[in-house]
Order: structure tokens, then sequence, then C-alpha cells
């Protein structure tokens, strides 16, 4: 008997350690919730379009997205205040966590996607406020309390932060309500009040069901450092250089940012005024890449999104509006970056080979480092765009030259003939004058002589006759008075 006991004891020793390893091993998972909806009643607040709440559900944060890029990823969801530019109307982000059964929960676990300067931000005051509800219907209010980060905190970078909001109860729920403000935006603009809020995940349960995650991952904020990459070696490669220009890329996969230059690696819709510029790799030249198709409609709006290459891509670049001009409106998107890169984009034609410098061109990445935003005129973009010559080119180039520098021979041998010639005709004018000044002389020397001859124009013959008669007459009177004596 008593060895009976002793086995049914162990068996139960055993049970219980068993269920114990058991209950802490499941411990480690958070319940996941059913679904997440918005609750809003009147429509201030709305899902921005083509966004899914199931994403933030989903168990993934997405640590890993660039975010000053990626914002119009599938993961990220931004919800919208409507009413962003009514002056001091406070209206709230109400996202509700719906569990499929009754859920003990003592923590909230929000994942904030945030963009500053795309007004993409954080909480008012930094304060949520979380409410439980037995039925998933009516709500009863937990408290206020106050997060550890904000977007305010991160100005100008974009990124995911986790944000952990301990109860300091626990409540038994079917639902659970975060309830979140907009505050004032702090943007000279017409939307007064901040008009975005980004999530990636958003969950409740026990805090010993989150002790397994990292710690590390409080606040995911990319290295703010300098991006440096050099040229390829394009000379190894045959190519020369044709010219070297200040190039803007400030976006990655968003279409929607007037006045920017933006790289697409996926495809794209839209961009209808927008320079779009494919780029494709050239085969084992690494870091060079190819002109393949260009669609520019920023005249027209003619312009159409261009397939993107195998391992390459499109920049597409778009002048934007100012928006200020008529008339209180909320930004000027028009920008020097961005139209000295159409300027030189607009230089580039299919076939054209290029290669780029301070650009990630192995990973097609940005590295952002600027803390204004991308329309602002102190926006600093050091990518470069090299435009190459091959041999093909620099023949051309060369005849080119050729051609020129026999024109401007020509040209000078030309005007060379001219000046001569021009020359000549003032030699022979000179003579004339001198000629006719010496006729001139002469003919007026002649009308003095004549002039100064007593009866110009009498004959000479009458002149002698004359002349003798006179000789006569003084002979006879020279006799006639010698007789007389």
């Amino acid at each position: 008997m008593k060895k009976s006991l002793g086995i049914l004891l162990a068996i139960c020793m055993v049970i219980s350690i068993a269920a114990s390893i058991f209950a802490v091993n499941t411990a480690a998972e958070v319940t996941p919730a059913a679904s997440i909806s918005l609750k809003c009643d009147d429509g201030s607040v709305k899902v921005r379009s083509g966004a899914n709440l199931d994403v933030l559900c989903d168990g993934n944060k997405h640590f890993e997205y660039d975010g000053v890029q990626d914002f119009n990823k599938t993961g990220i969801v931004l919800i919208q205040n409507v009413e962003c530019e009514t002056p001091d109307v406070i209206d709230t982000c109400n996202l509700v966590i719906n569990f499929a059964e009754v859920t003990a929960v003592d923590t909230v676990n929000i994942t904030f996607y945030h963009y500053y300067n795309a007004m993409i931000a954080s909480p008012m005051d930094k304060k949520v406020t979380i409410s439980y509800s037995d039925d998933g219907e009516g709500f009863s209010e937990i408290g206020e309390f106050e997060l550890e980060n904000t977007a305010a905190d991160y100005a100008a970078t974009a990124g995911i932060f986790d944000e952990y909001v301990y109860l300091n109860e626990i409540v038994n729920c079917k639902a659970i309500m975060v309830s979140m403000d907009f505050g004032p935006s702090g943007y000279a603009t017409s939307k007064v009040m901040l008009e975005w809020m980004g999530f990636t995940e958003l969950s409740a349960g026990l805090k010993l069901d989150y002790e397994d995650e990292d710690e590390e991952s409080d606040v995911s904020e990319e290295e703010v450092t300098e991006f440096i990459q050099a040229a390829p070696d394009y000379e190894g490669f045959g190519y020369s250089l044709k010219s070297s220009n200040n190039f803007f890329i400030c976006h990655k996969n968003a279409n929607t940012n007037e006045g920017s230059g933006t790289l697409f690696t996926e495809a794209y819709e839209g961009c209808a005024w927008w320079l779009n510029v494919a780029f494709a790799p050239v085969a084992d030249q690494a870091g060079m890449y190819k002109v393949v198709a260009i669609s520019d409609g920023t005249a027209d709006g003619s312009g159409t999104p261009l397939d993107i290459p195998e391992g390459g891509f499109v920049w597409a670049g778009n002048y934007g509006n100012d928006y200020t001009s008529a008339g209180g409106g909320d930004a000027n998107y028009t920008n020097a970056n961005v139209t000295n890169a159409i300027t030189v984009a607009k230089t580039l034609t299919e076939g054209r080979i290029v290669c780029f410098e301070n650009f990630d061109y192995q990973n097609l990445e940005l590295h952002d480092i600027n803390d204004v935003i991308w329309y602002s005129p102190n926006y600093v973009c050091k990518i470069k765009i090299d435009i190459m010559m091959n041999d093909a080119d620099k023949a051309a180039e060369e005849s080119k030259a050729a051609e020129e520098s026999k024109k401007a021979e020509e040209d000078a041998s030309k005007a060379a003939e001219e000046s001569k010639a021009a020359a000549e005709s003032e030699d022979d004018a000179d003579e004339s004058k001198v000629a006719d000044e010496s006729k001139a002389g002469t003919d007026s020397k002649a009308e003095e002589s004549k002039a100064d001859t007593p009866a110009a124009g009498f004959p000479v013959w009458a002149w002698i006759a004359i002349g003798v008669a006179v000789v006569v007459i003084v002979v006879v009177v020279i006799i006639v008075a010698k007789k007389k004596k």
C-alpha cells in the first residue's frame, strides 16, 4: 500500500512539474487579436485608401523598413484626420483590438510608424487613453497613459518605434480600445492640425507575454551617417566622362510626393506629370547603367509609368506646384534640386551609359541625412550622375569637333577674304578720289589761266593783226612828225 501511494505521489509530482513547464512555455506568446478596427461615427477620421487594418495583427512590426521611403509599403497603415485644416478641432483615432475570446490584459503594445516631415506623427502630448469592453460593444475607460517616445523627438526622420503601455491592473475583456488625439501640426500650412498617424502592429496581453521580445527594439532608427559611394571604375570598362552633374533622389517607391526625385524598384502608377527614366544594369559592368526607356510628361501630363528593368530601377522627377502663390496653399513644392535634376535627365537619350556617385546602387537604397523636408531650399542631396562616352561617342564628338573647327576655319577665311576685298575697294576708292581731286585741281588752274587772259576766247590771229596795225600806226605817226620839222 505504501509502495502504491509512493508511486501515485511521484506520478502527481511529474504531472505537476510538466504542467508548470507547459504553462511557462505557452505564456511566452501574445494572444493574437482576431481583428483590428477603427471606431469613428462621424467620418472625421479614416483609414488611408488602400490600407488594410488586418496587417496590424499579423505579428510583423516591420523594423526593417526604411521609413523615409517606404510609407506606401504593405504593412504600414496610416490613419487620417480629415479635419486637419480646421483649427482647434481635436479629432481622435480610436483603434480597437478585437479578441476571439475573453483575454487577460495588463499591457498594450503599439508599434508606430512616423515620418515627421510628411506630417505622420504620434499622439498629442505623448498620451493615449486605454479602454476595455466585456462584449466588444460598450467600453469602459481604464486610464490615460504617457508614451516614452514621440515622433517629435525624431523630427525630420522616419522609422518605427515600439511603445508598451502598462495598465497596472489586469482586465479580462473581449476588446481593447486605444484612443489617440490629433494635435496641432506645428507647420505653417493650411493643415494646422496633425493629418496622419502611422502604425505597423497593435496588440494587447499580459506583460509576461512580451518579456521574450527584444528590448532593444523600442526605437528603430537608421544610423544618421553620411553615405559615401565612389563611382565605379568606368575607365576600366572603356568609358570616359562626358559630364558629371548633381542629381536628386529623395524618396523610394512613393509616387505622391510633388517636387521630388523618386527611385522606383517596383511597379508604380500615376506620374503623368513626371519625367520617367528607366535604367538597366550593364552586363559585367557593376555600377554602370544604360538608359532603356524615357517617358516625359512634365510639359503636358502625358507621362506613363515605365517597366522596372531587371536588376535596375526607374527614376522619376516632378517639378511640383507652388500652392502658396495661389493664396493660402499648404506648401511650395518647387525647388532647385529637382529642377536641376530634371534638366540633366532631359539630356539623356536611350542607349546612353551612366553611373552614380554617393548612391547605394548595390542595394538600391537611400541614406537620408537631412533634417529638413525634401522641398526645402536647404535640403542637401550629394548624389551625382556621371554621363559616359564610349569609343563611338568619342568618335562622334571628335567628328563634330572637327567639323566645327573646319567651319570655323572656313568662316575665318571667308571673313579674311571679305576684309581684303573691302580693303581693296577702299584703296580703289581712295585712288579714284585722288584722281578726281587732281583733275579738279588742273581744271581749276586752267580756269584761272583762262580768267587771267584778256578777252578769253578771242582768236590769236586777230591779236597779231591788231599788233601789226598798231606798229604801222606808230611808224606813220613818227614819219609825219619829222616832215613837219
